[in-house]
This record gives structure tokens, sequence and C-alpha cells, in this order.
């Protein structure tokens, strides 16, 4: 259980040092490219072929809208036309999801070398459904690696808890069954008591250090997910989280060519 302590320290440790934003990345361009003086959208009302209404939630799995005081069944973005993708690309929720990655006045260094490859996985896209799908896909596994490290340090503080009260519980049955063998009955009830409570104790260490692995193995399998488009996030300890993003270029660069 040394491991995990030790695990916690460097979570804790790097966390901090993740959200020390650098002046360069904040005040510079977020791609290195001429900035294009175009406003953000402020509606999310959009009409597609087969329904109208406001934009609610856009991600990797789709596209809901609120039509009629009710919520539509999630349509793929590989059900849209190109007119009814540029439209989108115009609506306030839709803008956001694309082009901004948590709080952008904190981003650091590492923020422009990840915006940079994002604009050249974009860049670099077949269609436009296929940038948009793939920059969903890419930013909804980047959000679930931040949500496991911010409540990893819990589950690791959970499991040296537990591993120590097994400790406790394992010396406890240790010492009666050296010392309570000869009491006969009232000997005997007292080791079956310290059993229960060893094994009670050291199952639920057991599972702690299960989940812990689990989101490790999680966060290595994202981290493996977005290598394959070149971007770099930690795979195994030190972990640190992916840091604010601002992606807005590439995008207003579609919205003038259309």
């Amino acid at each position: 259980m040394k491991n995990l302590c030790i695990l916690l320290g460097i979570i804790g440790g790097l966390a901090m040092a993740g959200g020390v934003s650098a002046q360069t990345a904040a005040t510079n361009n977020p791609s290195g490219a001429s900035t294009i003086p175009l406003k953000a959208p402020h509606s999310n009302r959009i009409t597609l072929s087969t329904v109208a209404g406001k934009v609610r939630v856009l991600n990797s799995k789709g596209l809901i809208l609120e039509t009629n005081y009710a919520y539509t069944a999630p349509i793929q973005i590989s059900d849209l036309s190109g007119q009814e993708l540029h439209a989108l690309l115009e609506t306030k929720t839709a803008y956001a999801a694309l082009t901004a990655f948590g709080p952008v006045n904190e981003r650091t260094t590492q923020s422009v070398v990840i915006e940079n490859q994002l604009r050249q996985i974009w860049l670099q896209g077949k269609s436009l459904s296929d940038k948009i799908q793939t920059r969903l896909e890419l930013l909804d596994a980047l959000r679930n690696y931040n949500a496991i490290l911010a409540y990893l340090p819990g589950y690791v503080n959970v499991a040296n808890q537990n591993a120590y009260v097994a400790g406790v519980a394992d010396n406890r049955l240790a010492w009666r069954l050296a010392n309570d063998s000869q009491w006969k009955s009232r000997g005997i009830q007292r080791i079956a008591s310290a059993k229960s409570t060893a094994y009670a104790a050291d199952y639920q260490s057991t599972a702690a250090n299960q989940q812990v692995s689990n989101y490790l193995n999680q966060c290595a399998a994202i981290s493996a997910q977005v290598a394959v488009y070149g971007i770099t996030i930690p795979a195994v300890p030190p972990l640190s989280p992916v840091p604010p993003l601002s992606m807005k270029t590439e995008i207003d660069a579609e919205r003038m060519a259309n």
C-alpha cells in the first residue's frame, strides 16, 4: 500500500502544478495562427430538415434539441447535411462545445501543444461531419480523463485507510490465534470473531485497491485512445490533468469559409 500513498502525493502535486498558467499561453493566439475577427454565436436556434428547436446538448453521442418543451433523441452528426452542420456551428452551445475545454483563462504551455495538434486533426478531417465528430470524441475522452483524476485521490485515500484497518485486524487475529487457543470455548469465540473482522477488512481493502486499479486502467485506455491522434497525456503515474484548451481559430475559419 506504500505505492498508493506515493501515488496520492504525486497526483496531488501534479494537479497543483498543472493549474499554473503560463503567461505566454494565456496571451498568445491558441494555435499560433492569425486571429479571425468573428463574433461567437449568441443563439441556439437551429432548423434541420426533420426538426427545429434549440441546441441543448452536443457531444460525441449526438445532438439533442429542445422543441415544444421536449427533448429529441440524440441526432447523429453523420445524419446532418453540410448546410445543417454549418448552421450547427452558428449556435452558441455547439460553438462552445467545439472551441473550449475548461476555463480558457487558465491555459498553460501544454495547452498550446494540444491545441495545435487538435487544429491539425481538424484540418486533416475528410469532411465537416468527420471533423466535428472526431473533435467531440477527443474532447469527451479528455473530459473523462480529468474526471477520473479529480476523484482518484479520494479512492486512493479510501484504499490506504482500508489497508490500515485490514492490517490491524490481521494482527489482532494473529494475536488471538497465538494466545487464545488455550481458553477453549471462550478462546474459540474470540478467534472466530477476530477471523470475521479480519476477513471483512481484507475484503474491503482488496475491493478498494481494485477500484483504484480500474481507474488507473481507464486512464491508460484514454491515453492510448488519444495517442492515435498524436495527443500525449500520461498513461501511468505520475498523472496530471489535461489543461484548459481554446480552439476557436479553426472553427471560425470554417464559419468564414461557408
